[in-house]
């Protein structure tokens, strides 16, 4: 009976330590898993822009033009490689799952949006700031929508097909 009982326990260990490794593999994975990184910033409107609005709206100097740039291609950048390090390190390993963004939008030096798409129509939106150099998740939000993009359980799918069956 007590050998059993020992086996049984040696098999719920062992589930247990390959479902720790599995996280943790699967953290590291989301920290270091390539992921575009763009700048945003705030422009007036362009002139094909402003035609094309009412003239309410194109007449006001407030309205303006949110652009986005690659990080590697933008002029300025408002945030060092170190810090994405920490925003990408703080999505693995802030919560009990870990973020696998697809795109980090930086809006200034101390504030970052992370898109992760959840469903093929579903995206979270996660931001994150910075306070006295560290970095940590202000809040989140989810979009419903028309084809958003794919979803983890679609990356998931083509990952194990490319592994296993070494299909592309």
């Amino acid at each position: 009976m007590s050998v059993l009982r020992n086996k049984k326990l040696v098999v719920a260990l062992c589930c247990i330590a390959f479902i720790a490794v599995l996280n943790v593999g699967l953290r590291f994975y989301s920290q270091l898993k390539p992921v575009r990184i763009v700048t945003a910033s705030e422009q007036p409107l362009s002139k094909g822009l402003r035609r094309a609005l009412p003239a309410e709206f194109a007449t006001n100097s407030a309205i303006t033009e949110r652009v986005l740039q690659d990080y590697d291609l933008a002029h300025e950048t408002t945030i060092t490689r170190t810090d994405v390090r920490q925003i990408r390190s703080t999505l693995a390993w802030s919560t009990w799952g870990a973020y696998w963004p697809e795109r980090l939008e930086i809006n200034n030096s101390s504030n970052v949006v992370a898109f992760i798409p959840e469903t093929e129509h579903r995206i979270r939106y996660i931001e994150l700031r910075k306070e006295t150099n560290r970095w940590y998740v202000a809040g989140s939000a989810v979009e419903f929508g028309e084809g958003v993009g794919p979803g983890l359980l679609e990356i998931a799918k083509q990952y194990l097909e490319l592994i296993f069956l070494g299909r592309k």
